[in-house]
């Protein structure tokens, strides 16, 4: 008996291949089958012995000693009438059809690919006296041949190894074959009846010929090419598509396809509704590669970019996403990773739309809507827990007080008390003093209120920030081959030493966040701060020791030193105008893009993907402005500006130091305020000034350093036009030419 009722034939015989039969009432077999394939564990084991039961078909008697034809009687058929010829034959054709061969139907086995094929042999062809028994009996032979070649196929790929979809595949064939043989029982019954003839049992299996030489084509090509899981399913939709539009064919396919996928989509749900992956076999299109986890993932000094739990967790296997999945496979990836994310919080979550997804081929939307709403879902719970509950917003607003100096009272009174301990080389500086600085500082400031105050911390980096900004550029490769090898070191690196920069150039800040705001805010972010930050911090110095220069030498104003004094004071004055109005520039583009940037993520993010990448632009447009991110020569243009805007409050200063010394010397030996005295005073100023003058060079020193820095900006000038042609960075190219030209006029 049969689940299934077979549509009937003339003749009473049913044939359960026709569209009629196989597809309106599948019966239970089949699913019971599958269920116990499907409930398996973890660990792969091995087939028990007793599961291999190959001795139902060919495979276990070909070797068989009472089955060999030397222990076989030979009958000789041209003893008997056409009648009794057919007779004998139809009765081996039987057997043929069930896997076993006999006396005039041999079977023969292909030792390297393992593929059975049946043919008519006889001793005396000529003995046959209705030579139309061989002809029909041929045309037979292959179904007799793919039947064993299926059950072979169903014995191999039911081994654990395969996989659950694997086993849900051959549980469907197995449910087919066995309607297979309830044909090849009803022809025996006939067979019995003495009804059955030749021309017959051509006429009922028909139907089953085409089947099942289509099923052992594709278990042949399933099994070359080695595939399980989502790559097998991908298989049989391909399959079908290179058979045309055989009607009964596509809906047999499409048979497969349901069945063999009911364990595919289980696991499609564990991860779009719980965000798990339920995958022993490593049949899914997700793969958790366990490259990072989140405790790892905290922002610290010897974090690399490739930890970045965004990019090196999942993995998307695309040859093992079906064809029927594959414009919705980016969405199934990203959907149980938000997932992911929102359970590493500790936060319990479970999609309150789920609902159980099976094939349709002829309604798709049904298994697409399904996966929209896990989706939506998903990517709104991941944003209320970035947005909501970790305040995304107020962690972002805390670094900007901090890196790009929103708030920068903190930064002038830090200045105030660690200017002693910053003017000296980095190798000499303690940093736990110079943290307590910076604590002290923020403490008695603005943002003294900042919840996330005790995220920040300095440390001094150990080059200055032009080989820092060539490290960045550098790709992970590179940074590893110069690591390895010392004599790789550029021009730039030559000061990628502590012992050879001071603590103003080698200071920059950290800041620790922690899961999961480090998704958004991770490593490279950072770093893109830190450049922002150290970019500013030498600006503020360089700004803070030309307005000290004047300070140091106002003294001298009551005294007349001479013309060159006041060419001093004009290049003083441009110097300190570009620098405040680059300055100006920077924060005016920072603080335009911060708000774009806020005002996108509050109005218009629907996935943390649209977050990270208005995040991401911000920082770049930020770092395009500053000229770090344009090309390295336009940066080291600016940097010999700004160095030479240092040197030369360097000079002012130990020449304005040297004045100051011999001064004060003088007026403690002569505190007179008679007029004489103050002659007096003017002329020992006048005749140090001179003195000191001749030391120092200081006419010829002016004039260098005013024609280096009128050279630098016109060199800066000239990059520049060339890059306000690239629609990307003409604002902000532009906006700095008319900056530079202001003090070149």
């Amino acid at each position: 008996p049969t689940s299934a009722s077979p549509a009937q034939v003339p003749g009473g015989i049913p044939t359960p291949f026709n569209t009629d039969g196989l597809f309106s009432t599948p019966g239970s077999g089949a699913q019971n089958t599958a269920g116990g394939i499907l409930n398996t564990t973890s660990q792969l084991h091995q087939s028990p012995e007793w599961m291999l039961r190959n001795y139902q078909s060919y495979g276990f008697l070909q070797n068989a000693e009472r089955h060999s034809s030397e222990n076989v009687k030979k009958i000789d058929l041209s003893n008997y009438d056409v009648k009794i010829q057919e007779l004998m034959i139809v009765e081996q054709l039987l057997n043929a059809l069930m896997g076993f061969d006999d006396e005039y139907i041999r079977c023969v086995q292909d030792i390297k690919t393992k593929r059975v094929q049946f043919y008519f042999s006889l001793t005396n062809r000529e003995g046959l006296k209705n030579h139309s028994i061989q002809e029909i009996v041929e045309r037979i032979l292959p179904l007799c041949a793919g039947y064993v070649n299926v059950c072979e196929f169903v014995e191999e790929y039911s081994k654990y190894a395969y996989g659950m979809v694997a086993h849900a595949f051959c549980a469907t064939l197995k449910y087919l074959l066995k309607e297979y043989l309830v044909v090849v029982a009803q022809l025996e019954q006939e067979h019995r009846n003495q009804k059955l003839s030749l021309q017959r049992i051509w006429f009922y299996v028909q139907p089953s010929l085409k089947t099942i030489t289509t099923l052992d084509k594709l278990t042949t090509t399933i099994k070359h090419a080695k595939v399980t899981g989502g790559s097998l399913l991908r298989h049989i939709q391909q399959f079908a598509l290179e058979l045309g539009g055989d009607k009964q064919i596509k809906q047999m396919t499409e048979f497969l396809i349901e069945r063999s996928s009911v364990p595919y989509f289980e696991m499609l749900e564990a991860w779009i509704y719980k965000g798990i992956i339920q995958d022993p076999y490593h049949e899914f299109m997700v793969r958790d590669t366990q490259q990072a986890v989140k405790h790892r993932l905290v922002y610290k000094e010897d974090t690399s970019f490739t930890e970045v739990y965004w990019n090196a967790r999942y993995e998307l296997i695309e040859n093992q996403c079906p064809r029927f999945l594959e414009q919705l496979a980016p969405k199934i990836f990203t959907t149980g990773k938000y997932l992911n994310v929102i359970r590493e919080c500790q936060v319990d979550v479970e999609c309150p739309f789920a609902e159980k997804i099976v094939y349709a081929s002829n309604n798709e939307r049904e298994y697409t809507e399904k996966i929209e709403k896990a989706y939506n879902f998903a990517s709104e719970r991941l944003l209320e827990v970035f947005m909501v509950e970790h305040k995304l917003m107020d962690r972002l607003r805390s670094i900007k007080h901090y890196f790009l100096l929103d708030e920068a009272d903190y930064f002038v009174h830090f200045l105030d008390i660690a200017e002693e301990e910053l003017s000296q080389y980095a190798h000499l500086i303690e940093a736990p003093r110079l943290n307590s600085l910076l604590e002290m500082a923020i403490r008695t400031s603005a943002v003294a209120d900042d919840p996330y105050k005790d995220a920040v911390s300095c440390t001094l980096v150990g080059s200055n920030l032009m080989g820092y900004l060539m490290d960045l550029h550098r790709t992970p490769k590179s940074r590893s081959e110069q690591q390895n090898d010392s004599s790789m070191m550029d021009d730039d690196q030559g000061e990628s030493n502590t012992s050879n920069i001071q603590g103003f150039e080698a200071l920059t800040l950290n800041y620790e966040i922690s899961w999961p705001l480090s998704l958004i805010i991770n490593k490279r972010s950072i770093e893109k701060y830190q450049l922002l930050f150290r970019h500013f911090f030498f600006c503020k110095y360089v700004e803070r020791e030309l307005s000290n220069a004047f300070l140091r030498g106002k003294f001298i104003r009551q005294f007349s030193v001479g013309r060159d004094y006041s060419k001093m004071n004009i290049l003083r004055h441009r110097m300190l105008d570009f620098i405040r109005n680059f300055e100006y520039y920077m924060v005016e583009v920072i603080e335009k893009n911060y708000r774009a940037m806020e005002q996108k993520i509050r109005n218009s993010v629907s996935t943390i993907e649209d977050i990270m990448t208005y995040h991401n632009d911000f920082l770049d447009t930020c770092m395009r402005a500053s000229l770090l991110s344009i090309n390295v020569p336009l940066f080291q243009n600016l940097s010999k500006i700004l160095r030479t805007c240092s040197d030369f409050s360097r000079f002012i200063s130990e020449y304005m130091q040297a004045l100051s010394t011999d001064y004060s010397q003088y007026t403690s030996l002569n505190a007179s305020t008679n007029l004489n005295m103050q002659r007096e005073r003017l002329a020992f100023m006048a005749e140090s000034s001179s003195r000191h003058a001749n030391n120092f060079q200081f006419v010829s020193a002016i004039d260098n350093f005013s024609r280096a820095f009128d050279s630098n900006l016109a060199a800066l000038s000239v990059k520049l036009k060339s890059v306000a042609q690239n629609q990307n960075t003409a604002d902000q190219a532009n906006q700095l030419i008319q900056l530079i030209k202001i003090n070149v006029g």
